[in-house]
């Protein structure tokens, strides 16, 4: 891949990835379509459903493929993948060579993601497909991903998704669904939208070359062979995802297993990323929130539009957050780790991409 001769990032990223002064990212693909993408550490985000699951009792992995699946469909829509739907579904017009040759395209793509490199093992137009990711994380999305290009190239709206791990690789196994399972009201809740950035403060020293934030350079390296993305700082992986697939996986989960969901999700966020922040030997607290709230804008979190903070308090509003939810966990974590004190939040405002907070100590707590 073609690196930048100024700061070496890749040349491609510092074209369709632009870190926006709201502390957001947008991505515009080949087609023109522009998507609100964060930078997260895999094992964090594989950790949250995890967690859920155990904490539950229950396999939340059918409703990540399914929601990620939704998000996906709307998303290969403005690809050339579209276009195989409209062919007869036989071997003469839909052969092996065609298939392997359109998800080759895709596969690029795919690789820039950091969830591995995807190829096809087998399909048989109209009865099944076996596609297959190395160096992958993040399985249920995967699977969610693959069963959305299949459906796309079928022209179907449901289909079966098996998944399993052989060797290392994920291997999905996809069939026509026997019965619809998608709902319209969950289709029309998965639609696509794209993203619309605003303007922000934040301010970032960028390549002359290429544009991208030199700070972007420093720490994020991919390796497209593999797709797989390394932090520089911490040597872990990181992954692309789209924040609108963040948003419908949690807000699936919420309406599929009750309200109670995002206040679970929150406490595992919060455990999670305080766990990571008391490694941190910077104690200045001005210093602490600066870089923080900087770090995260960087992965295209968000920032806030105000932020308010006492010894006792931190107040936030913000428009713009990955997932809100998400965000107000990751900002607890450092109010815990800056005040040493467990704490509480305070919804003032919890409402698509507006959200107002104010965590505080726990009452009664020594």
């Amino acid at each position: 891949m073609r690196e930048c001769r100024q700061c070496g990032f890749p040349r491609k990223f510092a074209t369709y990835f632009d870190w926006r002064e709201d502390g957001t990212i947008i991505s515009t693909d080949r087609s023109g379509t522009r998507a609100q993408i964060a930078l997260l550490n895999a094992g964090e985000f594989e950790s949250i459903f995890n967690d859920l699951s155990h904490t539950i009792g229950l396999n939340v992995d059918p409703f990540l493929v399914k929601a990620y699946k939704g998000i996906g469909k709307a998303i290969y829509g403005h690809t050339p993948i579209r276009h195989v739907a409209f062919l007869p579904n036989n071997r003469f017009f839909r052969p092996q060579f065609l298939a392997r040759a359109l998800l080759k395209l895709t596969a690029a793509d795919v690789a820039t993601l950091g969830t591995g490199r995807v190829s096809l093992d087998r399909y048989a137009p109209g009865a099944s497909a076996v596609v297959r990711f190395t160096y992958p994380c993040l399985y249920p999305l995967l699977a969610g991903s693959a069963a959305a290009m299949y459906e796309s190239v079928e022209g179907i709206s449901d289909s079966d998704v098996e998944f399993e791990l052989d060797a290392g690789d994920l291997v999905v196994r996809l069939r026509p669904a026997a019965e619809r399972a998608l709902s319209t009201e969950l289709e029309e809740r998965l639609h696509y939208e794209e993203a619309v950035p605003i303007e922000g403060p934040v301010r970032y020293s960028r390549c002359r070359e290429c544009g991208a934030p030199a700070l972007a350079g420093l720490t994020f390296q991919w390796d497209t062979n593999r797709g797989v993305i390394k932090n520089r700082l911490t040597g872990e992986r990181e992954v692309v995802v789209a924040v609108q697939a963040v948003n419908a996986i949690l807000r699936e989960l919420e309406l599929e297993l009750g309200e109670g969901i995002p206040g679970i999700i929150y406490g595992h966020q919060k455990a999670l990323t305080r766990e990571r922040l008391e490694s941190r030997s910077e104690r200045d607290a001005e210093r602490f929130w600066d870089e923080y709230l900087a770090d995260m804008a960087l992965r295209g979190m968000g920032y806030p539009m105000s932020i308010a903070r006492t010894a006792s308090s931190v107040r936030v509003e913000i428009a713009n957050a990955y997932n809100l939810v998400l965000y107000a966990a990751k900002t607890a974590a450092a109010f815990e780790v800056s005040s040493g004190q467990a704490s509480e939040i305070q919804w003032e405002r919890r409402e698509g991409n507006l959200g107002t907070f104010t965590l505080t100590p726990v009452a009664g707590a020594a």
